[in-house]
């Protein structure tokens, strides 16, 4: 009992541990900025340089994706291509670049892709990838846990394994020794020999103990992981974000039936609501195809309904929350055009007005209160 105690314990001790290495690791990121195969872009003109000289002038706006970051010396080394297509590597201060914008949702997509087809460790750099943006994303660092977790939980079983075999052959060993030093002593009485063969056997049987027991602590450890990870797909499933919780169900159920056969874990992954999950997706895809078809039409309004109805449908959808603040960001830059083309009607200043509607309309045009605007003006300046 004491034994069970200790090893739960132990294992809580490992996530908490994991979970603070991974979430520093992002904070690192976070403080230095720029990460390999991160993309940056110039925020202003820049000469980049080749070893001692210069290669180019850099553009404002001009994205590469980062080599390394020597932040002692405050040097970011970009990644660029010779007209033979070889790559090198161009030097710019780190204070002429900013990270470059990431798509999270992308990331995540990708990461769940690859767990899915049981790459846990690319499945892992891409959730920390995603986690380490503007803002950390709480939903990719957790994964990105659960794949450093179940990654490891697996290893550790191999390993084990591994241990255990090579064990194995010395408790072969000893028993063969045990069974030659057992035999009869030629001095009367003498139990010496039968004494040093128990001992043996006793070695022998300790070294087995010992092997089945670490075996038999990787398997548990490892079925703790996997019933972690099954419950936070599940929690996702039940906020409502089907997009990420049942691949993540899905990769789990995967690893498992791989990792672990015989485990009886194995029936709960069965998902009932699987066609239920499944059309709410489509309708939240959909959705999003239908919103992104307005929005390049600047019927923003008309975009927004359409993100509102598949957030009905999946409201945990990320891609579908982040183009929402972008649509109501845009819908809010027309309004405030149409608030001062409203001042400046009430000012008689019609032409003017009509201007500010204008760009109100190039942003957005389907918006009620500017079209009504709109319409009483220009009614006044026909008469």
């Amino acid at each position: 009992m004491i034994s069970l105690v200790l090893r739960k314990a132990a294992s809580a001790v490992v996530c908490v541990i994991l979970f603070a290495t991974i979430t520093q690791c992002g904070t690192l990121q976070l403080r230095a900025q720029f990460a390999p195969e991160d993309e940056v872009r110039l925020r202003r003109d820049e000469p980049l340089r080749f070893r001692d000289s210069v290669f180019r002038q850099g553009k404002a706006g001009e994205v590469f994706k980062v080599v390394k970051y020597d932040r002692a010396g405050g040097i970011v080394f970009l990644l660029a291509h010779g007209s033979d297509g070889k790559p090198f590597a161009l030097r710019c201060p780190d204070a002429a670049l900013e990270s470059a914008p990431k798509d999270v949702w992308a990331l995540l997509r990708e990461g769940l892709n690859a767990m899915q087809q049981g790459d846990l460790e690319f499945a892992r750099m891409r959730f920390v990838r995603a986690s380490t943006g503007a803002e950390v994303d709480d939903v990719a660092v957790k994964l990105a846990l659960h794949c450093e977790t179940l990654h490891k939980a697996a290893a550790e079983v191999l390993g084990a394994r591994e241990t255990q075999r090579q064990m194995l052959v010395e408790v072969a060993r000893l028993r063969r020794n045990a069974q030659v030093v057992d035999r009869p002593s030629l001095i009367p009485n003498d139990t010496s020999n039968q004494v040093r063969a128990e001992e043996i056997r006793t070695r022998a049987v300790a070294l087995k103990e010992k092997s089945d027991l670490t075996v038999s602590g990787a398997a548990e450890a490892l079925e703790k992981a996997v019933e972690s990870s099954r419950e936070y797909a599940k929690s996702l499933i039940a906020s409502g974000s089907y997009s990420v919780g049942m691949p993540m169900w899905d990769a789990v159920a995967f690893f498992a039936r791989k990792q672990i056969p015989t485990s009886p874990q194995l029936s709960q992954f069965d998902l009932p609501e699987r066609a239920e999950i499944t059309r709410r997706i489509n309708i939240a895809s959909d959705a999003l195809a239908r919103a992104n078809q307005l929005f390049d039409t600047k019927k923003l309004v008309a975009a927004l309904g359409a993100l509102e109805s598949g957030l009905a449908s999946e409201p945990g959808r990320g891609d579908l929350k982040q183009f929402r603040v972008t649509l109501e960001s845009a819908i809010e830059r027309a309004r405030a055009r149409v608030r001062i083309a409203r001042s400046l009607a009430v000012q008689q200043r019609r032409d003017e007005a009509l201007a500010e509607l204008a760009k109100a309309e190039a942003i957005c045009t389907d918006d009620s209160e500017a079209a009504e605007l709109a319409k009483e003006l220009r009614a006044v300046l026909q008469k």
